[in-house]
């Protein structure tokens, strides 16, 4: 059975960029380690080319969900740039566990289980037995075991709800938990990040998010308005979502905007951000970074919805505002670290421009 774990605290130091490393890109895996105390699934006693060779099994026979998961950010979980990059500062054993799950964490991935990042082995492989969530035919040419729970939110508890390292009892990822006390609750993850394709009634295994800006732009309803002579108020409530938003990696935001065009010269108000904040505390075992604060827009039906003021420093009645909400897998700090650009990387969520007031 799946069941969630909390995985205990790796020992060693571990600096506040690599709490970020582990997570910027995408990452998934089972975890059931005695051993090691690390995400990712127990390393089985077969060697790196048999393992791969398996997925290379599982590929051939399920051509279609293999074409979606190549490509996908499961499959790309240790190759990802973004990734790659925070991994060179430290190349730690906390990391890998998720992110190249198919291979031993206590060393460095074989080039071809991180080419596998989260296999098909890796969600669908237990103790010899394909597992399935559905039930069991009698025709396969493997041993298989029916599992409902893969099904469920219980899937995907391991990888994406577990404590930072370094602070144990406090949430470094806390998506299960959002989505647990949501009253989208009744829904389980898999419906909106594997839908069923309506030509097979099978999930899909694209895992689509950040490759599927549609997606991004569906879990919030953002609208705007004047709120006095200098400033825009703008309202932001869950949308097709079932955990706050953005959720996920620790250093995801969102980021306001507002600029109008003066004499021809554009001016903005300072944007403002909505994410988890920290206050960075240095200690004998490192750089920590402590949870201070949570802004992001909420779960479905756990607070208020979300009003952020931008305040210019003039009179705004007589000209036309432009707004807008993006996405950012990381704060400025963390974009410079990691080589990310922001214009590019950022996400436009939604956008729009409020008309002038005609002015006395």
């Amino acid at each position: 059975m799946y069941r969630p774990r909390t995985p205990p605290s790796p020992t060693g130091r571990l600096r506040w960029a690599a709490l970020s490393l582990a997570l910027l890109g995408a990452s998934g895996a089972r975890a059931d380690r005695a051993s090691l105390p690390w995400l990712g699934p127990a390393h089985s006693a077969k060697s790196d080319t048999t393992r791969a060779q398996v997925n290379a099994k599982c590929e051939g026979c399920h051509v279609e969900e293999a074409q979606q998961w190549r490509g996908s950010l499961h499959q790309n979980a240790f190759k990802d740039p973004l990734f790659q990059r925070a991994y060179t500062l430290e190349p730690l054993a906390f990391c890998r566990g998720c992110h190249a799950p198919e291979a031993d964490p206590a060393k460095a991935p074989a080039p071809e289980l991180a080419e596998l990042g989260v296999a098909c082995t890796t969600c669908h492989v237990e103790a010899g037995s394909v597992v399935t969530a559905s039930r069991v035919s009698g025709r396969s040419p493997h041993p298989v075991k029916a599992d409902p729970a893969l099904a469920t939110r219980n899937a995907c508890a391991r990888c994406h709800e577990f404590q930072f390292p370094t602070l144990p009892g406090v949430a470094m990822q806390s998506t299960l938990s959002e989505h647990r006390l949501s009253t989208a609750n009744n829904r389980e993850c898999q419906s909106c990040h594997m839908p069923l394709d309506p030509r097979t009634n099978k999930r899909t295994h694209d895992f689509s998010v950040l490759k599927s800006p549609q997606m991004i732009r569906s879990g919030v309803q953002v609208s705007a308005s004047r709120w006095n002579a200098t400033s825009i108020e703008v309202t932001l409530r869950p949308g097709n979502i079932g955990h706050a938003f953005p959720t996920g990696d620790l250093f995801r935001r969102l980021e306001l905007r507002a600029c109008v065009d003066r004499g021809g010269r554009e001016v903005c108000a300072p944007p403002a951000h909505l994410g988890r904040k920290y206050r960075v505390q240095t200690t004998a075992q490192g750089t920590l970074r402590i949870p201070i604060a949570d802004t992001r827009v909420a779960a479905p039906g756990t607070a208020p919805p979300s009003t952020v003021r931008l305040p210019f420093d003039f009179d705004i009645e007589g000209l036309p505002v432009r707004w807008s909400v993006v996405y950012q897998r990381a704060d400025d700090a963390m974009a410079k670290l990691f080589s990310l650009d922001q214009k590019t990387d950022e996400i436009t969520v939604s956008s729009g421009v409020l008309a002038a007031r005609a002015t006395n």
